[in-house]
């Protein structure tokens, strides 16, 4: 049976259009983003499958470091971001924890990552990421 070069373009624009409609959007991991810290002492990530986030504690130096997501769930980008958690690395040996956060998917998001005095509570250093999807 002979098909018509018609048919043929036609069943393939049809199969793409199919395709790009189902596709899931992409998602928008964020880091590392590092402490403003001429030697960083904090670095952090955002991994968007799971909504994870992950903070590290690079020096050992008795200061924690902190990690908050901010995510738009409003639907307004760049407009309405507000805390949603926060990772703290409390083990101040050069390790790092990972936490996930529960974000509502497609959300704007970015992270906020200081060194963090916990007996002070004081916040130093600090460097927001660029903005991921989640």
């Amino acid at each position: 049976m002979r098909v018509g070069k018609r048919k043929l373009l036609t069943a393939g624009i049809l199969s793409a259009a199919v395709v790009m409609i189902t596709a899931n959007p992409a998602l928008a991991d964020i880091g590392p983003t590092y402490s403003t810290d001429s030697n960083p002492g904090a670095g952090a990530y955002f991994y968007s499958s799971g909504d994870e986030v992950k903070v590290c504690d690079l020096k050992l130096d008795g200061l924690r470091a902190r990690a908050t997501l901010y995510a738009d769930q409003n639907g307004i980008p760049a407009i309405d971001f507000n805390p949603v958690g926060y990772v703290d690395d409390t083990t101040t040996n050069g390790a790092c924890v990972t936490k996930s956060i529960n974000v509502a998917e497609r959300s704007p998001v970015y992270i906020r990552v200081c060194r963090y005095n916990s007996s002070t509570g004081a916040s130093t250093n600090c460097r927001n990421s660029s903005t991921g999807t989640a």
